[in-house]
């Protein structure tokens, strides 16, 4: 139950992190409507942009919001410990690397894509970061 506690904490810090307009243009949305297909698409436009392909057709939106929810996710889940650590990930992880363990867990899990985005990034990073 304190797991549970500890990620509707951190889906609250991530969407407040990505701001208050969505990619679809909708003002004050939250997330919680996003599937893993979306989120899938938002963050291979990141890894494209990062490996200095270029953005285009307004993908930039895109990537913005797949680094804001994983960077929020991850470091709500880092600053959530009550009874210890939920997530353990390395000193020095970058976004981009957190980005790449979030796309490897949706590519590995393709029959989950239909289910909300916040809780796919919430396992993938657990999952690769478990604490000892």
């Amino acid at each position: 139950m304190r797991r549970l506690h500890l990620f509707v904490l951190a889906v609250i810090v991530a969407v407040d992190v990505a701001g208050s307009t969505d990619v679809y243009g909708q003002a004050e949305t939250t997330r919680t409507g996003k599937t893993g297909v979306e989120l899938l698409e938002h963050c291979e436009a990141t890894l494209t942009a990062a490996n200095g392909s270029g953005v285009e057709g307004g993908l930039g939106s895109s990537a913005t919001l797949c680094t804001e929810l994983v960077r929020g996710l991850l470091w709500g889940l880092t600053l959530a410990e009550t009874d210890g650590p939920v997530l353990c990930p390395p000193s020095g992880l970058t976004p981009e690397q957190a980005i790449r363990v979030v796309v490897e867990y949706l590519r590995d899990h393709p029959r989950r894509l239909h289910e909300n985005d916040a809780p796919l990034i919430f396992e993938a990073l657990t999952e690769a970061f478990p604490c000892q």
